[in-house]
């Protein structure tokens, strides 16, 4: 089986490194001789400020050394001038990507691959399900492993609890997926929340079928990585407000491409011809629904979700978690007010925030 890892990269010299070798350590990399597969990976800094690219290359140099240089292993840095994820997740799958790989696989350039076994397991549960497209692991906080904490570790534990309890979750910084699948999807230009985006696409093949979490998106239960939480509460309000400004733009998006399925076969195709017929078309959209004020109706949908979720928990449970479910609808709505201050005044550019420096907010 031929496979393709993608490291997609911004301003992540810090941790790359870190990254790169727990991909190395991964039995599906090291047991190459043995299981037959032939895997490529490439990294992709996105119009980085530092030298991200350089430790990318001394890393899999390094770690290719220790391997003794497999020769079903191929590594290479791919750098792109354009930031942004989007962006390079389109070039990767669709340009950089072996065309010939069976699967992909797309990793955030500052995780850590936790289990040795974590690939080799997705992997091998994704065979098994030949109708799944995605199959994920389970993320994990760094903060999982403090003896102690804080107020603010525990909201972001038990808000974890709470978003992994929804069946067919898709965590954008690790995920493999059928690689005929993935490239019959382009990531429409404005979509600032990718994995959203593509759970979307996923579950409902294309806008094709009723969604299905379990049946398209599947999670490998024995495989995780781990990634760092925000604990300084800027930073946690910084994630909080993109999130929901890239629910809101997701909404649009994929509202708009269901409207106009009948003019095509499916998403897929419709995306494809937008992008080649209306160049800017996204940009035009949300410039429409904030004129028209549509914001207020998705306001409703993501607080009714909300209380969808908590809907379904026991009622021991529901007890436990009502003062949170109390602060996160308090936050949902003020979050909800400064990112649609930012849709308003156009300023998407802003919706990155660098938690490695002093700067309050950057451009990606």
């Amino acid at each position: 089986m031929k496979i393709s890892i993608g490291i997609l990269a911004w301003n992540e010299e810090v941790s790359i490194r870190a990254t790169i070798h727990s991909i190395f350590a991964q039995s599906l990399i090291r047991d190459l001789g043995k299981n037959g597969h032939q895997v490529e990976i490439i990294c992709v800094p996105n119009g980085c400020s530092d030298n991200t690219a350089q430790a990318a290359r001394g890393a899999m140099l390094a770690a290719a050394e220790k391997l003794n240089h497999p020769e079903d292993l191929r590594w290479r840095v791919h750098e792109l001038e354009q930031p942004g994820k989007t962006n390079a997740w389109n070039v990767f799958v669709h340009e950089l990507a072996d065309p010939q790989a069976d699967v992909i696989f797309l990793v955030d350039a500052d995780i850590q691959i936790y289990m040795p076994g974590s690939l080799s397991n997705m992997l091998e549960r994704l065979n098994q399900h030949p109708e799944a497209f995605i199959c994920t692991d389970l993320p994990v906080k760094h903060i999982i492993f403090k003896q102690h904490y804080n107020l603010l570790d525990q909201i972001s534990m038990h808000t974890a609890r709470i978003n992994q309890s929804a069946p067919g979750q898709l965590c954008g910084q690790l995920y493999c997926a059928r690689a005929a699948w993935l490239r019959r999807l382009w990531i429409p230009e404005g979509i600032i929340v990718e994995d959203g985006f593509i759970k979307k696409m996923a579950v409902s093949n294309f806008l094709t079928e009723p969604e299905n979490n379990a049946l398209r998106l599947i999670v490998a239960e024995n495989a995780s990585h781990v990634f760092e939480a925000y604990t300084r509460l800027p930073d946690v309000m910084a994630t909080h407000r993109r999130q929901i400004a890239g629910y809101i733009i997701h909404r649009w998006i994929w509202e708009y491409l269901q409207l106009h399925l009948p003019e095509a076969p499916d998403a897929e195709a419709l995306i494809e011809e937008l992008n080649r017929t209306a160049p800017g078309w996204t940009r035009r959209l949300i410039a429409d629904k904030i004129r028209k004020r549509d914001y207020i109706r998705i306001y409703k949908i993501l607080i009714t979700t909300r209380l969808i979720r908590f809907r379904g928990f026991s009622v021991s449970k529901k007890a436990a978690y009502i003062p949170l479910l109390t602060i996160q609808i308090l936050l949902d709505s003020l979050q909800f007010l400064a990112a649609l201050n930012m849709l308003c005044r156009g300023k998407l550019q802003k919706v990155w925030r660098d938690t490695r420096t002093t700067n309050a907010e950057v451009t990606r």
